[in-house]
């Protein structure tokens, strides 16, 4: 808590900064006054800038002000550590667009070569350190955790390509993203219910004991890491082709570094479920509703790939409107 409302006050004393140089808390006038003023007003909205960067940052939980996430996640109820890992990122990826993109578009001049440098190396650190911290978990909430991290880095890169494109791509990744963390919780959550733990070998041969719940989790897992022919495939597609479309290439392979780290720590939890002999015999019971949920889940997952390009006109309507 006082983590996240120290960094919470930072943004805020960004912003009142940037409000007692422009005169205006409106992004489309702070915009405009700073392409009149922009070199001179550089050296003083530059602090500005990182603090808000730095409270945005936290609000999606990206490298290095990721330190909430994981201790909230796992100290927390399934259901509870769901809402933290999607809502806040969600939330966190609107406003940090929307301020960014209007209050210092790209035409504004060297600040937009500062913020998107900023961004470039947050979006490198989160997606490798999110994945790379995963592969030692033993917890499945922490795991999982560093997981919505690395996807917070993901994210960033259509944030830092600055075109309608890369943002279309964020969103796609984003609803993914959501979809496939709601159906990996429901799993968990129902799992372990039964097990009484959330210690990753307590779900040892869990395929044999519960498939209506390991084949679901499989399917949600594989679109976290980006597997095809899953939506979490297609969104990466879209991210990395944005990146590279914007002479970024380096940062489009640290973003496929991170998504095979990622299968990485897939790998890890399928190994457990669908190898592992089991500790206990017996079939579990699956509450139907869950079982709803799951179906729901990996169709909608599906679904958005093989409807991908429908999606993403939609989607392209929202994120034009940014850019005017």
């Amino acid at each position: 808590f006082l983590y996240s409302a120290a960094l919470s006050g930072s943004m805020l004393y960004g912003l009142s900064w940037f409000y007692g140089l422009t005169g205006s808390t409106d992004l489309d006038t702070i915009a405009a006054v700073l392409r009149e003023s922009e070199t001179s007003l550089r050296p003083t909205i530059l602090p500005a800038l990182i603090l808000v960067m730095a409270g945005l940052a936290a609000k999606v939980a990206a490298a290095p002000f990721h330190q909430w996430m994981p201790d909230v996640c796992e100290g927390t109820a399934p259901p509870v550590a769901a809402f933290f890992a999607v809502t806040p990122m969600v939330a966190g990826f609107a406003a940090l667009t929307r301020v960014l993109l209007t209050a210092l578009p790209v035409d504004i001049g060297s600040l937009a070569v500062d913020w998107r440098t900023l961004l470039m190396a947050l979006a490198a650190i989160t997606m490798l350190a999110g994945n790379l911290l995963a592969l030692w978990q033993q917890n499945i909430k922490r795991l999982l955790a560093y997981m919505s991290i690395a996807q917070a880095g993901y994210m960033l890169v259509g944030v830092v390509t600055a075109s309608p494109q890369g943002v279309t791509a964020a969103l796609f990744a984003l609803a993914a993203y959501g979809l496939s963390n709601l159906g990996t919780f429901a799993a968990v959550i129902a799992l372990s219910h039964h097990t009484g733990s959330y210690a990753l070998e307590s779900y040892a041969g869990m395929h044999k004991r519960a498939p209506e719940l390991a084949w679901p989790l499989l399917v949600c897992l594989l679109s976290l890491a980006g597997v095809p022919p899953t939506a979490g495939f297609i969104g990466r597609l879209y991210l990395f082709s944005a990146a590279i479309e914007k002479g970024l290439l380096w940062l489009a392979i640290v973003g496929v570094a991170g998504s095979v780290i990622s299968l990485a720590c897939v790998w890890k939890i399928i190994r457990v479920i669908f190898i592992a002999p089991a500790q206990t015999e017996g079939r579990l019971t699956v509450p139907p509703a869950l079982a709803v949920v799951l179906g729901i889940t990996v169709a909608g997952i599906f679904a958005s790939a093989i409807f991908a390009n429908a999606l993403l006109a939609l989607l392209q309507a929202a994120a034009q409107a940014l850019f005017g």
